[in-house]
């Protein structure tokens, strides 16, 4: 779904919302289809997104939530997504990754995200093996690999 410039929400909306659950369901009844889904976590076969999504929450001073799938993210400096840039920021800084559902994929066996095949090919930092829908971990050849661990250092 794309959200067009007739969205008709302010950010005083917002205003009277207490908590991201009432946010949520803001959302759902005036952009329904906005947010598409959720996951807990990036693909180990991709550490930098993960990466960079912890020194993001570190920055601003919280811990990684979930990462929220949406259908369209604004440009920072579009005046006409003002309601939308905001909505970001509620939930960026409540330690959201929100990220395009177009340019991701969930792995069929650990359901963690891995970029879509043409998000891989324009990615910045270009792993050292093929595009595949499944982590190297969750693949039947790589079920003895020892999995990388991912840690926060202060």
């Amino acid at each position: 779904m794309f959200i067009d410039s007739t969205l008709n929400c302010k950010v005083s909306d917002l205003a009277g919302l207490r908590d991201l659950k009432e946010v949520l369901d803001f959302l759902e009844k005036h952009l329904n289809g906005w947010i598409v889904g959720f996951s807990n976590r990036f693909s180990d076969d991709y550490p930098h997104l993960t990466c960079t999504w912890v020194e993001t929450c570190k920055s601003l001073r919280c811990n990684p939530a979930q990462i929220m799938l949406v259908s369209y993210v604004p440009h920072k400096n579009d005046d006409k997504r003002v309601f939308l840039n905001s909505v970001c920021d509620i939930f960026s800084q409540s330690g959201f990754s929100i990220r395009r559902y177009t340019e991701f994929v969930a792995c069929s066996v650990c359901k963690s995200l891995l970029p879509s095949k043409k998000a891989f090919s324009k990615l910045s930092v270009r792993p050292p093996f093929p595009w595949s829908n499944m982590c190297r971990h969750c693949a039947p050849e790589g079920k003895n690999q020892k999995k990388t661990k991912i840690e926060i250092v202060d």
